[in-house]
């Protein structure tokens, strides 16, 4: 009997020394699940000794938290982001993985899954099947496999969200929240600056101007394009045209004084070039400005130009008429080769012609061509 009590006592002894690891431990069960691998791995990474696991012969091995997350922790990242800390991505899946299973509830209390499946991560973007698995194939996003089956983690997912403007929910949630306090789109450079898409494209070109690649699309730093926008006297935004726009009424271009006399573009350069001293000119970002009051004093002091309400078509080529009209409403900056033909009603080969023996202006783009409307205009 004494020695019974005292083998007890050296049993609760023990006990007592080793306090019940479950609480700080995984079981193998659980790494499979958090791995997405089958228990065979998991016993070769135990094995590999990739990380301390304890034996206990009544139960199995257990596998100490800490050491098993500091390893998680060592692992690469797919697209190379940090791994969250303190909480690891292990602890996140399993309890998501948890929560699924029971509803919602984790162990611990209530708590929202931290990962979807693919079929909800679908319906959040109204795609298709292979779509969304084309975007799990690309690494969007992180996920992860438990009991078999591809899961996508969703805090991963929201930042790849707030990055793109590609795909947009079907609740309405406006995407690329983060991306567009970062970077300008194409079409929003346009809209600042007052220019066509084209335009900005020979911009980014013309200036080198730092870019990035979202989707198959251009974007510009908002960094890198505010401190260009700085430095440059040629483009406006709306504030800085709003500003000018007192000194816009009281001047006009050279174009447009060669219009007030019936003048192409280029006579209308030549006849301010010999006048220039009987005209004032100022300069309205960066661009020659006659102002209206130094033209009427030149207009009333001689008698070689008077003034017509439309430029005369008489000088024009066939089409040239139908440009006037066609090119007006429409109030392109440039123009294709297949554009410009229509508007001037003459052959894209003729029209080709013209420009392989510059007889107009024009811009190669890659294997296109393209026109400016005012070089449309002062064709003979």
């Amino acid at each position: 009997m004494q020695l019974m009590n005292s083998q007890i006592q050296n049993m609760q002894m023990k006990n007592d020394a080793h306090p019940n690891p479950e609480r700080r431990c995984y079981t193998v069960d659980e790494l499979t699940q958090i791995l997405g691998v089958g228990r065979k791995a998991v016993y070769s990474l135990i094995r590999k000794k990739a990380f301390p696991a304890i034996r206990i012969s009544s139960i199995g091995y257990r596998i100490p938290k800490d050491s098993f997350n500091a390893w998680m922790l060592r692992l690469p990242e797919p697209g190379g982001r940090p791994r969250r800390q303190p909480q690891t991505l292990a602890s996140d899946v399993l309890s998501s993985f948890l929560a699924s299973r029971k509803g919602g509830c984790t162990m611990a209390g209530t708590k929202e899954a931290t990962t979807m499946s693919v079929r909800e991560m679908r319906e959040h973007l109204g795609i298709k099947k292979t779509e969304s698995y084309w975007l799990i194939n690309k690494r969007y996003f992180d996920t992860v496999t438990i009991a078999g089956r591809t899961r996508v983690v969703k805090v991963s997912f929201e930042e790849w969200y707030a990055g793109q403007t590609h795909y947009r929910k079907v609740t309405g949630e406006e995407p690329g929240a983060r991306l567009k306090t970062e970077s300008y789109g194409i079409k929003d450079i346009a809209d600042m600056l007052g220019i066509t898409t084209s335009s900005v494209y020979d911009l980014l070109q013309q200036t080198g101007l730092e870019t990035v690649t979202v989707h198959y699309r251009l974007r510009g730093p908002r960094k890198a394009f505010d401190q260009w926008y700085r430095h440059q006297d040629h483009y406006r935004n709306a504030k800085d045209r709003e500003r000018d726009r007192p000194l816009e009424e009281k001047s006009m271009t050279v174009p447009e004084m060669g219009r007030l006399l019936g003048l192409d573009r280029r006579e209308a350069w030549k006849l301010h070039y010999r006048i220039k001293d009987q005209l004032m000119t100022i300069r309205v970002a960066n661009r020659p400005r006659v102002t209206r009051e130094s033209f009427e004093q030149w207009y009333g002091n001689q008698t070689q130009y008077t003034k017509v309400s439309v430029p005369p078509t008489a000088s024009l080529p066939p089409g040239q008429e139908a440009l006037t009209e066609k090119a007006e409403e429409q109030k392109k900056e440039y123009y294709s080769l297949h554009e410009a033909a229509s508007l001037l009603d003459m052959s894209e080969r003729d029209l080709y012609r013209m420009l392989t023996y510059q007889e107009i202006q024009g811009k190669k783009i890659g294997k296109s061509w393209f026109i400016r409307y005012d070089d449309l205009r002062s064709l003979r």
